[in-house]
Parts: structure tokens; sequence; C-alpha cells
């Protein structure tokens, strides 16, 4: 069978590190299949590097000129088959939406992006991502309504697109990210040794992974650790490791200095991905105040680190984590207080949320991830010829 990807729109972020993790794992299930993956020649690199070296059915098709998204789109859903027709490919996989509007194989679409339905979100935001979240919504809709078989990373983002779209449920397949094996407990005094030595953090603090856009509730958490500080004379600095994504980083800036925090708060930006072990593993307990998520990777990573995490009470999140977190209301900076508070001071509770941590991780894998995928994609040819 031959498979192809669409990576055109997987160059950065969590779709990057999905495919980084994904395909691994899937091209080895089946050595017969042959995997043909579009995308830019910088992420190709990547993507190959990552590959084992027994893998010798990857076909890497570069497409260099589409860096521009409205042309991207334009190709894609008018151009795209063509090429797919060409190298006489059996079945589609877009792990980004949406499904190409000319396309006359079966198709499979992940839709793995909750941004468009994070409630409060469109207030907070320029009318540019307004406009974008109508594309999104669209693309969604479309995708949920055309494509062969549909790919949820949680069970619970299903239920936020049944309030939206109409949709054949019988199409859905939810397939959990999988856990990174690079991710794993590590001393600790050791972890802080490092960070010390190339980012001056001497100290055990309190991290959270995540680049700057409003639903990730920087905000929320900065005014949380002024109330820690004011309230309980707590000293932990916050280290926040992601993409400063403007306007929402100067916000953030803005209430950093506001609240006089800027001598307790480190934004270090991007970070190597084969570096967040050792950020996870210095920390003393780890934080996820988003409002919104599909499955984010980075939750399960910091599970498998064993580190002790407060989290959104969001329902994507209790999905994830079940009980190995201790849960806040994202919207309520009291609550994240309060949540990191209790977490700092109580070791036994730290200790226990470690041991849940490393249980819970165990779940997801992503050897698993491909072979579902795999089955799925398998599936939607199968079908397709009946």
């Amino acid at each position: 069978m031959r498979i192809a990807i669409n990576g055109l729109a997987a160059k950065k972020e969590g779709a990057l590190t999905y495919l980084l993790n994904l395909l691994p794992k899937l091209v080895l299930i089946d050595p017969n299949h042959e995997f043909y993956i579009f995308t830019d020649s910088n992420t190709a690199n990547k993507l190959s590097a990552n590959l084992p070296d027994s893998a010798r059915n990857s076909n890497f098709r570069i497409f260099d000129t589409l860096t521009n998204p409205i042309v991207r789109i334009i190709w894609e859903n008018i151009q795209f088959n063509h090429y797919l027709l060409l190298d006489k490919i059996d079945v589609l996989y877009c792990p980004v939406p949406p499904r190409p509007l000319v396309c006359s194989i079966p198709t499979a679409v992940a839709i793995r992006n909750m941004e468009p339905y994070c409630p409060g979100l469109w207030k907070k935001v320029s009318w540019f991502e307004r406009i974008r979240f109508l594309y999104l919504r669209f693309s969604f809709g479309f995708s949920l309504h055309k494509a062969t078989r549909i790919i949820l990373v949680a069970k619970e983002t299903q239920k936020l697109l049944e309030n939206k779209h109409i949709f054949n449920k019988s199409k859905i397949s939810v397939i959990h990210h999988g856990r990174n094996l690079s991710f794993h407990p590590m001393d600790k005094q050791n972890a802080l040794t490092w960070l010390d030595e190339k980012y001056d953090i001497s100290e055990p603090f309190i991290l959270y992974i995540s680049k700057t856009r409003p639903y990730k509730n920087h905000v929320e958490l900065i005014e949380a650790l002024s109330i820690l500080q004011k309230r309980w004379q707590h000293n932990e600095k916050l280290v926040i490791v992601g993409d400063k994504q403007e306007p929402y980083y100067s916000q953030v800036i803005e209430k950093v200095v506001e609240l006089q925090l800027a001598e307790s708060v480190t934004f270090l930006g991007n970070i190597d991905y084969d570096l967040l072990p050792i950020f996870n593993n210095g920390a003393r307990i780890a934080v996820f105040p988003s409002t919104c998520e599909a499955c984010p990777n980075i939750v399960i990573e910091t599970l498998a680190c064993g580190v002790p995490m407060a989290v959104s009470n969001i329902a994507v999140h209790q999905e994830i984590c079940e009980d190995a977190v201790l849960y806040f209301d994202p919207f309520n900076p009291e609550s994240i207080a309060q949540s990191i508070h209790e977490l700092l001071l109580d070791i036994p509770k730290q200790n226990n949320l470690s041991n849940k941590a490393l249980h819970q991780a165990a779940k997801y894998s992503w050897e698993a991830s491909a072979t579902n995928l795999l089955s799925v994609l398998e599936r939607s040819v199968i079908e397709n010829n009946i």
C-alpha cells in the first residue's frame, strides 16, 4: 500500500513534534507499505534524520515554493491530487486539516487543534485571528464531512466538535498521542547543575512549557504567581519555555512589569526539543494552565518525567491525566495560586503525584499510536474498494 502524508503545514510546534514522534514508528510496522511525505526540504531533513536506519520505505516529495500559507492552501486543494495520482497513492493522511477539495483517493484527516473552539478566546484575539479561526472551523467541518476517516487525539475533543458540526460519528477514531522515551526521570541535582551552567538556573523552579498564545493563559499564571508571593511569601521562580508569539507575549510582559515580577519570571523562548527532559527534571513542579487543548504532547512528556504537576481542569486534561495531577480553574488566578501553593508545601503529595504520573504516562505509546493509525488507513482503502 502506498501512503501519502501531507506534511506541508506541519513545519513547527505540535504538528512537527507529532510527525517526529509518529513517523519513525509508522514506517517500521510493515516494510511492504511505502510512505510518501510531502513537505519542504527543511522539514524533510528533520524528519529523515529521525528515521531509523533500517527504514527503506520512506520517500520525500519536496515543495519549497509553497512557503506562503495562502499559496499552499490553494495548491493543496487544486493541484495536490495530480501528484498523488502520479505516485499511485492508495490513501492520503493529513495530520493537519483540511482534506483537499479535489481528491480522488481515500483520505484520513487528524483534527488536533481545538483553539477555534476555546471558550472566551474570540474576545481576546485580533480580527486577523478571528478570520483564521473561521477558516479553521470551515476546514474542520469540510474534513468531517468529506474525509473517509477522522482521527481525533482525545475522546473529549469529539464533544467539542459535536457542538459546532454535524458529521457521521462512525468515521471517528480516537488515537491518543504517545510518549517520547527520552522523557524519563533523571537525577534532579544533575539537571540543576546543567541548567545552572547553561541558563543560570540554580534552584528548583516552577516550570511552564508553552508558546505564548492567549488560550495558554500566561497572564492568569503571572497573576497567580503574584498571589503566591504576597499571600504566602513563596520565592520560587517561574521559568517559561516556548515560542514568544506576539502580540500576546507583549501583553504577558506588561503584566509581569505591572506586578513587579521581573526578577521572578524567566522567559527562555524556544528550546531544543531534546533538552526539554532536563528542564522537566530540574523543576520542582510543573504547571499547565491552558484553557483549551486536544492532546498536549508536553503534558504526557511531563508525566513521563515524574514531575508533580498542577493543570487546568479542562475535560481533555482529566481524560489524559486522570488522578495523576492536581487540578485548578484556569480562569481564576486564585484557584491557580491555591493549587500551586498546596503542591509546593505538601511533599507527600508531590511524591504521590510523581509516582502516579509515571504510571499514567506508561499508558501512552507512539508505537500504539502508529499501529492504530495504520489500521485506520488500511480500513480506509478496503472500504473504498468495496
